[in-house]
């Protein structure tokens, strides 16, 4: 593999300078250039596996910073800084995989610089009530990509977030869930089993408190359905079928056809 271009660390690979060593010793060296300048031979697995990451300034500049006085180990600041840093550096991090393992780096001004990255939060509206958000979620911790956020919009950016485009807007189904005023299992179940977006969204949904007080769910389980020619009720049905009262009931409260209601397998 030509490493050359590549960076690791604070290197930057130069050129292939061949192999050195014999026996077991023998490996592929490359010359690299650190950033504070400096050029030296660096072999290829201490590069891949990260055991050199830069000609020695890199543990010099994190002693300066170590013994810097700031008087801020003890804010919370402190500790989000450390553990942003953590979370993308440290492999033994719980969080290593979501970050580090993703490529996600801290930027080099707030690597090694706490009150680099204090001056900032501090300028982009930082309260105790607020946490780091990356905007965008596969990019690094960097300025540009960084803001101060409440939890709700925290959730709202997670990668795994369902989203729903409806009428040219985007959103998560949490944010639909406020807009459109009903709870989003009742969205999620109507999209899982088949309906489509405007559907979904269209199909009003009746107050299931209300419907218990004046007997709906008897009135459901007593209404008759033709499968295969024959006609039984709904409760019937879910005595022949083996299928829950109380999920074909929910079912058709949120709008599912009495038909689909009783023969869509349940999923696990």
């Amino acid at each position: 593999m030509d490493l050359t271009g590549k960076k690791f660390g604070r290197w930057t690979v130069i050129e292939y300078e061949g192999t050195k060593g014999e026996g077991k010793h023998k490996c592929r060296c490359w010359k690299c250039q650190c950033e504070c300048g400096n050029v030296k031979i660096v072999r290829e697995w201490n590069l891949k596996s990260g055991n050199s990451r830069s000609c020695g300034c890199l543990v010099s500049d994190s002693n300066k910073m170590n013994k810097t006085t700031h008087g801020k180990r003890n804010t919370r600041l402190y500790k989000i800084w450390v553990s942003m840093r953590n979370r993308c550096n440290n492999k033994n991090s719980s969080f290593y995989e979501d970050y580090g393992g993703r490529g996600i780096r801290v930027s080099p001004e707030w690597e090694n610089d706490f009150m680099s990255f204090y001056d900032w939060s501090i300028k982009n509206g930082y309260s105790k009530e607020l946490t780091i958000d990356r905007i965008d979620v596969d990019g690094n911790y960097e300025p540009d990509n960084c803001r101060w956020v409440d939890m709700r919009v925290q959730c709202n950016n997670r990668r795994n977030n369902h989203v729903l485009t409806y009428k040219g807007k985007t959103q998560t189904i949490s944010e639909w869930e406020r807009e459109l005023g009903f709870k989003k299992d009742i969205l999620q179940t109507r999209i899982s089993s088949g309906w489509s977006i405007e559907k979904a969204i269209e199909t009003p949904y009746e107050n299931r408190k209300f419907k218990h007080e004046y007997g709906y769910s008897s009135k459901i389980k007593a209404k008759t359905v033709t499968i295969n020619g024959e006609n039984h009720s709904i409760k019937e049905w879910c005595e022949i079928l083996g299928m829950n009262q109380r999920t074909v009931v929910d079912r058709i409260e949120r709008g599912m056809d009495e038909y689909d209601a009783l023969t869509i397998p349940v999923k696990k």
